[in-house]
């Protein structure tokens, strides 16, 4: 019997069900089109991350991406071995040559973390040109709807799937002589916390080969509101309503259940440079290819578990 390719559920098809994680599942045709068609899923030496096939100045298609995607350590760049997989494209793609912020792992300035790289093979520049994204100029005072697309590695979770996740965890704290949670979210970013999704509950963060959206409001000057991604969305483009860039995304606050699920660019005082925004990473003066020699990556390499 043939096999049925079956949707995955998620806000877009059970509103109901998804109002807490409220992304949605990029569907196969959607990724045949613009913009979603020009997102790539970055795999480096340091993880997955998301990053954008844009148009610049040259003529030429380059890739804008995270820097810190690169880090190794606190300040070592590497760039080699790293490769792109766009959707709908079977051609291996590589960077080969960069320009970057001045992000360098220590001292976290979010209008640093953005790395702009020249793609090979040059053959397929053509190609690349026909999904490359434009920069786009907007009223840096007014919040537009906007969509944050990129592969985060946490699956949609419905309403129902957080509360017993919440409660699993509950009777973790307790086997082991810890109190029990109160309130509504679980933080996920270090301890206990971070210990028990990684090692049993592993398969709620191993989704980053899927692509999601997340439909929210954003300002250059506010930040965002409603976004939501998780580890893996680093890089990923920030689309205003015609399906051009406004910035990226470079940073969150991982947590599970609660107004702050799945955060990323909150429109908290201390959130709100969570998305490098236009004026900072300078995308309308991104030309490396025709102003200096593109730099390499180290060549020292250091294996992590991608996970």
């Amino acid at each position: 019997m043939p096999a049925i390719a079956m949707a995955a559920d998620d806000h877009c098809t059970k509103p109901d069900e998804y109002t807490i994680d409220k992304r949605c599942y990029v569907t196969e045709e959607q990724k045949t089109q613009r913009p979603y068609n020009a997102v790539a899923l970055v795999d480096t030496e340091e993880g997955m991350c998301t990053g954008t096939v844009i148009k610049g100045k040259n003529g030429k298609p380059q890739f804008l991406t995270a820097k810190h995607c690169f880090m190794a350590g606190s300040t070592d760049f590497i760039l080699m071995f790293t490769t792109i997989k766009l959707e709908n494209d079977d051609t291996k793609y590589e960077l080969c040559g960069y320009r970057s912020g001045d992000y360098n792992g220590t001292k976290y300035t979010a209008a640093g973390d953005w790395t702009v790289a020249k793609i090979c093979p040059e053959s397929k520049d053509e190609d690349l040109l026909k999904i490359a994204i434009e920069k786009t100029i907007k009223n840096p005072s007014v919040k537009y709807s906007v969509r944050v697309v990129g592969y985060g590695a946490l699956k949609v979770m419905s309403d129902k799937e957080i509360h017993d996740f919440k409660q699993e965890y509950d009777n973790y704290l307790e086997s082991i002589g810890k109190q029990v949670l109160d309130g509504d979210t679980v933080y996920v970013s270090k301890g206990y916390d971070y210990g028990f999704l990684d090692k049993k509950r592993s398969d709620l963060i191993d989704d980053n080969e899927n692509l999601k959206v997340s439909f929210c409001k954003y300002s250059q000057n506010g930040g965002g509101e409603g976004c939501q991604g998780w580890k893996g969305n680093s890089g990923g483009p920030v689309f205003d309503d015609d399906g051009k860039i406004m910035g990226i995304v470079t940073q969150g606050h991982f947590e599970i259940g609660g107004a702050n699920h799945a955060g990323t660019a909150a429109d908290e005082k201390l959130y709100k440079n969570d998305i490098v925004r236009k004026g900072q990473i300078g995308i309308k003066e991104i030309d490396f290819l025709n102003e200096a020699p593109v730099q390499k990556g180290t060549t020292a390499v250091k294996k992590t578990n991608k996970k």
